[in-house]
């Protein structure tokens, strides 16, 4: 699911238990005139969807750092489906922190906060959020399953009546965000359970149906790769998810070479980043000749005009860093580097 949906949903949510919340303050009102004896029980809903409400708001929120040294654009989450409803504990949490994150949860500042249908895992400056309902995951991604050519993935749609996710909520400042999959993929495996039929990562749009053995593969390095072992090629839109996200990826591994040449840029050499570029609500990407760039922004001049943005070729435009999808140099003596995503080139450029 693109990011521009996923706001979309994540307000929609906010919306609903906004409006949850505003008819249980009233219910309480009529109750507390009539002395009815389910007052605790209606503020405890209330307090729910508050804290509901919170959560997906940290969800929405995008995060404003460096694109070499933290996290990507898109959020840092993975999700279970699950055929059954879920009951999960403190302990359980608890017990699965404690195993992923081995001696750092010895840390004083180590430990679990709940909260209704949500834990805190605060792990030596990083926070995750493990989520969980029993309901049917968001519509939006329950539709991207529906038109998936694989059969599993699209009977997981049907039959799942639970899920679980373990986002990224906070990290340490320069973290990386292949480190934010590499310890969300290990306690996501920790949580999945017998009645689990398909893995996900909303941020990418990737999705497989579940198999005991791909705990091994987000107990891994890269708990991406569980995406790309499944037992036959993907086909379709699931493999074009998965190649685009391994471009992408490789673009934000490799962003390092892109400073490095820019500092000692020789006469004739040419720099380019494909950026997203946000005007009044609205997203698009477009190419930029680099001018300048520190650790945290790039400026530099449109490549095209950018109709919907009100926005002409060689229009000046900063960005930050966090917003770069790909880049592009060439170093004046004939040799070039970058462009990840020319495949999809067409797909990414799309308004």
């Amino acid at each position: 699911m693109s990011m521009h949906l996923l706001q979309v949903f994540l307000w929609a949510g906010i919306l609903f238990c906004g409006l949850d919340g505003t008819l249980t303050l009233l219910k309480v009102a009529a109750a507390v005139a009539d002395g009815d004896q389910g007052i605790p029980r209606m503020l405890a809903r209330l307090v729910g969807d508050c804290l509901v409400i919170g959560w997906l708001a940290l969800r929405f929120r995008k995060p404003k750092t460096n694109l070499a040294d933290a996290l990507d654009s898109e959020p840092v989450s993975m999700v279970i489906l699950s055929r059954q409803y879920l009951m999960v504990t403190e302990e359980e949490i608890n017990t699965a922190a404690r195993t992923v994150f081995a001696a750092d949860w010895e840390h004083p500042d180590s430990h679990v906060t709940v909260l209704p249908q949500l834990y805190l895992v605060q792990v030596r400056g990083w926070t995750y959020g493990v989520a969980h309902k029993n309901d049917r995951y968001f519509e939006a991604n329950v539709m991207d399953l529906r038109n998936s050519p694989e059969e599993a993935l699209r009977r997981a749609a049907e039959e799942h009546r639970a899920w679980l996710s373990v986002d990224l909520l906070k990290a340490p400042p320069g973290a990386s965000w292949v480190i934010g999959y590499r310890r969300a993929g290990p306690l996501l495996a920790e949580l999945a359970g017998p009645s689990t039929i398909a893995l996900g990562a909303p941020g990418p749009g990737l999705w497989t149906p579940w198999d005991p053995s791909l705990k091994r593969l987000l107990r891994s390095s890269d708990p991406l790769e569980a995406f790309r072992a499944l037992a036959e090629p993907p086909q379709g839109i699931l493999a074009e998810n998965v190649r685009r996200a391994a471009a992408l990826r490789e673009a934000r591994e490799r962003w390092p070479e892109f400073e490095r040449a820019f500092r000692v840029r020789r006469p004739g050499s040419q720099f380019f980043v494909l950026a997203q570029i946000t005007r009044s609500g609205r997203t698009e990407n477009a190419w930029l000749a680099v001018e300048d760039m520190d650790k945290e922004r790039v400026w530099g001049r449109l490549d095209r005009d950018l109709h919907a943005l009100q926005l002409s070729a060689g229009a000046p435009v900063t960005i930050p860093t966090s917003d770069l999808q790909d880049w592009l140099l060439f170093d004046g003596v004939g040799g070039r580097l970058g462009h990840f995503t020319q495949p999809f080139e067409n797909a990414l450029l799309r308004p």
